[in-house]
């Protein structure tokens, strides 16, 4: 499995196991995933926090805070850091990560499955005109 680090004022790995899942359901309440995957920013210190604790147990969100803020624009900029915390969350659920694009395809295949934009739509001559080669080396119409 992959290693998440934050470089802050040292590497720091990211780890959730299941006290962190308890400390998360503590702290955000019984949320689904997605809810805690598509947390508010103001939110994202705190998981963090409780994603670095098994490091040291005496860390506050004051000082994840102070940590990430050090690093802000330097190294890190707020998106990079909230990805970076929702991948590490993701990945050791087991749960596989999900780009934009696969979202947006989703979000598409919702619509009107009969319709679909990208494809041209053939009409019943540009259909008689397609033909392949036969056995005999003629020409078929489909």
């Amino acid at each position: 499995m992959k290693e998440h680090i934050l470089k802050l004022d040292k590497d720091r790995e990211l780890r959730f196991g299941f006290k962190a899942m308890r400390e998360i359901e503590t702290a955000f309440g019984n949320r689904s995933i997605d809810q805690i995957l598509s947390m508010k920013f103001g939110e994202v210190p705190k998981l963090v926090m409780i994603g670095l604790k098994w490091d040291d147990k005496n860390l506050t969100e004051d000082q994840v805070c102070t940590l990430l803020d050090a690093q802000i624009p330097k190294a890190y900029t707020i998106v990079a850091i909230t990805e970076a915390v929702f991948n590490a969350l993701a990945e050791q659920m087991g749960i596989e990560k999900v780009t934009k694009e696969e979202l947006e395809k989703e979000e598409d295949s919702k619509k009107d499955p009969a319709v679909d934009l990208e494809k041209p739509v053939e009409t019943e001559q540009q259909k008689a005109k397609m033909t392949f080669p036969s056995k005999k080396g003629q020409k078929t119409k489909l």
